[in-house]
């Protein structure tokens, strides 16, 4: 009998040890799993975080995967580097793809978009030149981003660089939106293409509002929000979670106290 009760205890003891191992090394290897996400500053869907903000589609990103169970590590990059990274699989996801760029680059797409992008034509105040098809940008000099996705502009801008064509003025780095808009500013170039939300931000950041004016529209609008690495086996895992993460702060209503901070509307309402 008390062989029995020894044995007993010993195999409840030995439980335990395995239990609290689990529990703790499951804890442990759970939150330090760490996404690696990367984008250039698009403001205000993606921001550099030395102004106090991390732009609403990366501030998404951080609650929805720290409430999983994940940790974020975000870097800002020029936007080539970006789509190098996740298409080779050096970084785990590129925020702020169009997600017909993403398709094209065979990444991982969430069900769930961040928003709907809208390009525009802008000009200086003073033009009279509007956008009537691609033929009426013949007599105009554009200026454009390198390796961003412009839809149905897309082959006019590969041929006129096929032609190394003084017509396009393309620029890079984490600043390039910024830098096209003061191009345009100085008649380095003509006309430029930029997402709706992007320009309203820098128009009231830089006090352009008496400077520059719309054009003309690029369509259809973009789904637009984060893709991931098809290299990465997680993935799959990870667009779900996304997925699921922006319908439920959609529900309670965070997605919208989010948003509000950066004067944004739910693109689905």
């Amino acid at each position: 009998m008390l062989v029995y009760i020894k044995c007993k205890f010993r195999y409840w003891q030995i439980l335990g040890c395995v239990l609290f191992l689990f529990l703790t090394e499951g804890k442990g290897c759970l939150h330090s799993q760490t996404i690696n996400l990367e984008g250039d500053v698009w403001e205000p869907y993606v921001m550099n975080s030395g102004t106090g903000k991390n732009g609403f589609m990366v501030d998404i990103a951080y609650t929805v995967f720290k409430r999983a169970g994940y940790k974020i590590n975000f870097k800002v990059v020029p936007w080539q580097r970006a789509l190098e990274d996740v298409r080779n699989g050096t970084t785990d996801g590129a925020v702020g793809i169009y997600f017909t760029q993403a398709r094209s680059l065979q990444l991982v797409i969430p069900s769930e978009e961040l928003g709907l992008s809208v390009n525009k034509f802008y000009v200086r105040k003073e033009s009279v030149w509007k956008y009537i098809g691609s033929k009426s940008l013949e007599t105009q000099i554009i200026g454009v981003i390198a390796g961003y996705d412009y839809g149905s502009l897309n082959t006019y801008i590969e041929q006129l660089q096929q032609k190394n064509s003084p017509k396009l003025e393309v620029v890079s780095g984490n600043q390039a939106s910024e830098k096209n808009i003061k191009k345009l500013i100085s008649g380095r170039i003509t006309v430029t293409v930029e997402d709706d939300l992007v320009m309203k931000r820098y128009v009231a950041k830089l006090q352009i509002g008496d400077k520059i004016k719309e054009a003309g529209m690029v369509s259809p609008s973009n789904r637009v929000g984060i893709a991931f690495s098809s290299h990465n086996p997680k993935s799959v895992l990870y667009a779900r979670v996304l997925s699921e993460g922006i319908q439920k702060l959609r529900k309670s209503g965070e997605l919208k106290k989010i948003l509000d901070k950066y004067s944004v509307k739910d693109w689905k309402k």
